[in-house]
């Protein structure tokens, strides 16, 4: 396997030629305390302020055993992240067995942090036990980082959350434009799980500030990205897009279904958290998007950056998916979500991202194509995929064994009915006689 953390933690700008917004330099007598610093948003907003910044920075994790934290240990060893004082220190400090349901446990990196971003959550869309593991630990966690924020002392400036347009689009947003002020009215907590995970911890933010006294007070902003893709910095797929792109190019698939996602890349979802963190501008919620792609047109990028993996780039029947949806054998999708999403493209505003933080898709942000290719690169050096043949034949045969039922069971109804009919006619027939 590829030594990937040394490949993998080099910033955007190291590999093209935009101009990126500059993130404000900061000081090393500010700190910024970073929730899920092992995860794939949490780790690359890390790894910005490191390159990008001055700060210091703690990172929270449940726990510092494991390879999950390999890379951050391999930051705090590095003496380009050090201050830069003579004392050598390291700018990153790692706060460990900070559990999402277990109250205070984010106090300490939050007592003296002048900023807090939260991206700490559940990443499963789906689960057995959806409640447990979706929902709980992302309203639980939010209101624990809450109660941190409002418990330290008032060092607390400005806590920026990491949500997601799930919060924004629900079922029946097709065809409309949505902007930061409209909200996901559709998902319960026993439908669009994800989604409610994520209304229900943005509302609580919203509400929790609200309650404060004056001297309590502190700013929060919310940041919405959309389908977040982008280089892994650990052999770990910690991000629903990176699984989708993961089954792909190692051909779990043999077609693409009719699914219409906004794509963004991960290094500019975390440049979007330091960009509100320090910003008399900002406020509220942010739809962090660079442009919209049907799950085909992500397939053939994919494919023409990596031939040798031969992703699918045909698009799958609604009917297969269904089947495989409602069978059990496709996991990852929820079967009622088909109904309202598939073939169904809902339009994100990215006017408020452009004006405020002057991110402009594809001028100031990074390409898609990029952002797959760094995301497909990733999986390679990872040793997570491997090159091989189309699964497009398996397609083909699941459309001929299907035709094949349908016919025969088409032949035995048809057959059956005009038996039973026949037989019925002729008693009649004796009958009048």
């Amino acid at each position: 396997m590829a030594d990937t953390d040394t490949k993998q933690s080099s910033p955007p700008s190291a590999n093209n030629n935009m101009k990126f917004p500059a993130v404000p330099r900061g000081d090393s007598s500010i700190s910024v305390f970073v929730t899920g610093a092992s995860g794939f948003i949490g780790g690359h907003i890390i790894l910005m302020l490191l390159e990008e910044t001055d700060y210091l920075v703690r990172g929270s994790v449940r726990s510092t055993k494991g390879d999950t934290v390999k890379h951050l240990k391999e930051w705090i060893a590095n003496p380009k992240y050090h201050i830069k004082d003579g004392s050598n220190r390291p700018r990153l400090s790692i706060i460990d067995g900070c559990d999402l349901l277990k109250p205070g446990s984010f106090d300490a990196g939050v007592k003296g942090s002048t900023f807090v971003i939260h991206t700490a959550s559940g990443v499963a869309l789906t689960a057995s036990d959806k409640k447990a593991s979706i929902i709980d630990p992302a309203i639980q966690g939010t209101k624990n980082v809450l109660e941190a924020c409002k418990n330290s002392g008032g060092s607390v400036k400005t806590l920026v959350m990491t949500s997601s347009v799930a919060a924004i689009g629900g079922d029946h947003d097709s065809g409309k434009t949505l902007t930061e002020s409209d909200w996901n009215t559709t998902c319960k907590i026993d439908h669009d799980e994800y989604g409610y995970s994520k209304v229900e911890s943005e509302k609580e933010c919203w509400r929790f500030v609200d309650s404060l006294l004056p001297d309590q007070k502190f700013k929060v902003v919310s940041i919405n990205p959309t389908f977040v893709t982008g280089p892994l910095l650990t052999a770990h797929l910690n991000n629903i897009g990176l699984v989708l792109i993961h089954r792909l190019m190692a051909r779990k698939l043999p077609a693409v279904p009719r699914f219409n996602w906004g794509v963004v890349d991960v290094r500019d979802v975390a440049r979007a958290h330091l960009l509100v963190m320090d910003n008399p501008k900002a406020q509220g919620r942010y739809i962090i998007m660079n442009r919209a792609m049907w799950l085909q047109q992500v397939g053939q990028e994919l494919d023409s950056l990596f031939p040798n993996y031969n992703p699918p780039t045909s698009v799958m029947p609604d009917w297969l998916m269904y089947t495989l949806a409602y069978s059990g054998l496709e996991k990852q999708v929820d079967a009622e979500a088909l109904k309202v999403r598939l073939g169904r493209a809902i339009i994100y505003s990215t006017k408020k991202m452009e004006s405020d933080l002057g991110m402009i898709p594809d001028k100031t942000m990074i390409s898609v194509r990029e952002s797959l290719r760094d995301s497909g690169q990733s999986l390679v050096d990872a040793g997570l995929v491997k090159p091989g043949k189309s699964l497009s034949w398996k397609l083909a045969a699941a459309g001929a064994v299907t035709a094949v039922v349908g016919a025969a069971a088409y032949w035995w109804w048809s057959t059956a009915g005009t038996s039973k009919s026949g037989g019925s006619g002729g008693a009649s027939a004796a009958a009048s006689k």
